[in-house]
């Protein structure tokens, strides 16, 4: 398993350059994990709220 945590508005913007389809390793290098287990984003409201509501799942 690899997580992350992820809060407030001001990660908003990089937030969303990490789960772009297509972006900057070198700028975000979040974006090279690749694990063999699951990967967990959790976030807050705030840094979740400019998101594309389809990569999002409440639990």
């Amino acid at each position: 398993y690899r997580n992350f945590l992820v809060t407030g508005a001001s990660k908003q913007n990089a937030l969303a350059h990490v789960l772009a389809e297509i972006g900057d390793e070198t700028a975000y290098p979040a974006r090279l994990i690749q694990p063999k287990g699951q990967l967990w984003w959790l976030l807050d409201q705030a840094a979740a709220e400019n998101l594309d509501p389809s990569l999002l799942a409440s639990k």
